[in-house]
Parts: structure tokens; sequence; C-alpha cells
């Protein structure tokens, strides 16, 4: 979206001088007092009529985007990303619709001014503003009515979450690599990684792998969530476990959603910081898994989800 911004800036720099410098150089009408008055005016009132009429229309579509979110909580986040590159156009079209509309009053008021340079400026710069606006509307309506817009934001989320990994991966082991004390560790986990690569080279069956030590996870945080719950009960001579915090479909089985337990666990500081925000990141990287076109999980997030699994179960144990 910073790229698209960026290129839209620079089409108008590019266009207005264009049409300014045409408008000095050779003109291609010469518009008469009554033909000045009535395009300039029309302009105004075309372009805040189409504003108002997308921005109603965007309030229906963003209400439906939120009924999603309540409707799927896997859904949230890459509907999250699409409100945020929507608000950002959003705000480019307002300011482009507030430019065209003082531009074109500006042009009227400087109908009879004196100065040639500011009848000209003014005039090109208002017409030159108004094309690149439409187009900008154009832009703003099909980029809202995409049908795959949910596909795109769950493929951008799981890049991200790749890149980062990938970096974080890097930087950890050039900083290991440093530490000569650490240099048999390291062979070791070299080792232990180019074991689970092999393991991992299967592509077919890695997205199924993927969301079975997921489910695992999610198993392991209910039945901590669970153990907590039941000592605490124990405490109190009280042997029963909050209600509202099982799934509806669960209920009996003392079941949660792992969001949903994670949040308790962090609540209670059974989960610490750093694995929070693991657990949290790999619950983001499975939502933008399930809801994209790529369904292949990358082999860094197959080798951590399989890491905090081990390092969530130990918690059972402790």
């Amino acid at each position: 979206m910073k790229l698209t911004i960026t290129l839209l800036f620079i089409l108008t720099t590019v266009v207005s001088y264009l049409w300014i410098y045409q408008g000095f150089e050779s003109p291609w009408y010469l518009l008469s007092e009554e033909q000045h008055l009535y395009i300039y005016s029309t302009q105004a009132q075309v372009i805040a009529a189409i504003y108002g009429l997308t921005v109603t229309g965007y309030i229906f579509l963003r209400n439906n985007q939120d009924k999603q979110k309540e409707n799927d909580s896997t859904k949230i986040d890459a509907i999250n990303l699409t409100q945020n590159n929507e608000r950002v156009l959003l705000f480019a079209l307002t300011f482009f619709s507030l430019s065209t509309i003082l531009l074109a009053v500006f042009t009227l008021v400087s109908f009879d001014d004196k100065v040639n340079m500011v009848r000209v400026v003014s005039k090109n710069l208002c017409a030159a503003f108004f094309i690149i606006t439409i187009f900008l509307f154009c832009y703003f309506i099909l980029y809202v009515l995409r049908l795959d817009k949910i596909e795109k934001a769950s493929e951008e989320i799981k890049k991200s979450i790749d890149e980062h990994e990938e970096n974080k991966n890097y930087a950890s082991q050039s900083s290991s690599d440093m530490n000569g004390n650490n240099s048999k560790l390291n062979d070791s986990n070299t080792i232990e990684e180019k074991n689970e690569n092999k393991n991992h080279d299967d592509t077919t069956d890695s997205l199924a792998l993927f969301l079975y030590r997921f489910n695992e996870l999610e198993s392991f945080l209910n039945r901590l969530l669970n153990k907590l719950y039941s000592n605490q009960a124990q405490s109190i001579g009280i042997d029963s476990v909050p209600a509202q915090y099982y799934s509806s479909s669960r209920k009996g089985k003392r079941y949660r959603s792992i969001s949903i337990a994670l949040n308790e666990l962090v609540k209670f500081g059974r989960i610490e910081s750093r694995l929070n925000n693991d657990l949290r990141e790999i619950i983001k990287y499975r939502n933008a898994l399930v809801h994209g076109q790529d369904l292949i999980p990358s082999k860094i997030m197959i080798q951590k989800i399989d890491r905090i699994a081990k390092e969530v179960e130990s918690l059972l144990i402790n």
C-alpha cells in the first residue's frame, strides 16, 4: 500500500506539471466566461456527490467486515490488515477530493485575476486533480469490492511472519557463531536442524503436519488451563471451572479456543511474555495459512511450532 500511495503522488506531480506546461505553451481549449463558470462549478459538485456516495457505500461494507470478524475470529488479522489498507486509500481519496473542490473554488474566484500565471495554473491544476481523483475513485471502488481480499491479506501476513522468523534465525545464528564457548551446542543444533529439514522435505504433508502440531498445541494449552483451574478449585474446596470460557460445542469436554485459553493463562501469569508472543505469532500464522492461497507452511514455522509445543508440554509436567 505504501508503494501505491507513493506512485499516486508521483503520478499527480507528473500529470499536474505536464498539464500546467501544456496550458502555458499550447492550450487545447480557450474557455468563455460561461463555460469557465459552468465547468469548474460542476467539477466541485460532481466530486462532492461521488465522494458522499462512496463513503456511504463503504460504511455498509465496513459493517459487513466487522460482522465477519465476529462470526469467524480466524479472519480478524486478515480483515484488520485489509481495513488498514482501505483506510489509507480513503484518506488519500479525501485529500484529493477536498483539494479538487478547493481548487475549483479558487479557479472561480481567480477568473478575473490580472496575473495570467494565477489563472492558468489554477485552471489546469484543477483539471489535473479532477481527472486523477476520478481515477482514484474507480481504483478505490474496485479495491474494496475484490473477492480475494482475505486471501491476499493472509498471504501478506504469512510472508511477513516468514521473513521475520528468517531474519531472527539469521541474527541468532550469527551471534552464536561468534561465541566460541557455544560451538559444540551450535554444532548439535545445526545437525538437529538438518535432520528436521530432511523430515520436512515432503511439502505435501507439511500442511497436515503443521495443523496437527497446532491442534496438539491447542490441546496442551487447554490441559494446562484445566490443571490451573483444578488446582485453584481444590485450594478453596470447589470442583468447578468457569463455563463461560468453554466453546459452545464442547462444554462437556472443557474445551476452549486456543486464543481464549492463552489469554487466561497469560492473565494468571502461567505463560511468560516471550512464550506468549511466540504463541500469538503461531496463531496468527495458522489463521493466515488456512485463509491464504499458499497452503504450504515454511520449514522455519514447522520447526518453531514443534519447539513451542514441546515447551508448552513441559509446563504440564512442572
